[in-house]
């Protein structure tokens, strides 16, 4: 689908899920350090030196779970932070038999499986308006809002409002500031998709 316009916005759902991310982070790194503490006493010399990458890894991202949207607001480093607590996981579950073991393996791959939907949580959040309908955000595989879906649509400098066919509406706040022509097209562009494409009575 190629988009016409692009025009970026504030999403409340999205941004809910995007400060999970950072309790998410938080959740993981004292599941790391607990596990890797309870083994402290298990080894003595050398061996507990064997996990000091462990504690690092839980304690880093910890710190950063914490304080991710004041020092990573763009979430840069999420996937690289997700990434090493994946790694660290992993390699601790090697080293692991029975239900320690099996408890590092399935926060592994829930690690992967949020390092791959959180790359896609912090794409941003554009409204596509195309010939075929409107992208919508937040998915690889952005869904389609039909035009024959909406009784109106309205293009301003700080919000774009759509109004459905069963009378209810959604607004959303413009997070950049765009050039008046372009919303004065996008706004006209939709307006005249609705038109086109209404079902006749």
């Amino acid at each position: 689908m190629s988009a016409q316009f692009n025009i970026p916005v504030r999403i409340e759902s999205l941004e809910k899920r995007r400060r999970m991310t950072g309790v998410l982070h938080v959740i993981a790194a004292f599941y790391l350090l607990a596990v890797t503490a309870s083994l402290i006493p298990q080894r003595s010399g050398t061996g507990i030196l064997s996990l000091v990458p462990f504690l690092v890894v839980a304690l880093g991202t910890l710190v950063y779970g914490i304080f991710r949207r004041k020092f990573d607001p763009t979430a840069r480093y999420n996937s690289a932070v997700r990434a090493l607590m994946a790694i660290a996981m992993g390699l601790l579950a090697l080293t692991q038999t029975g239900l320690a073991a099996y408890g590092l393996y399935a926060w592994t791959i829930l690690s992967v499986m949020l390092l791959f939907s959180e790359k896609v949580l912090f794409q941003p959040s554009n409204i596509e308006l195309t010939e075929a309908g409107i992208g919508l955000p937040g998915s690889p595989k952005p869904p389609v809002l039909p035009w024959t879906e909406l009784e109106n649509i309205i293009v301003r400098a700080d919000y774009l409002t759509l109004f459905r066919n069963d009378k209810k509406f959604v607004q959303l706040e413009v997070t950049s500031t765009l050039d008046p022509q372009l919303i004065a097209d996008a706004d006209a562009f939709g307006k005249a998709q609705i038109r086109k494409q209404a079902i006749p009575v």
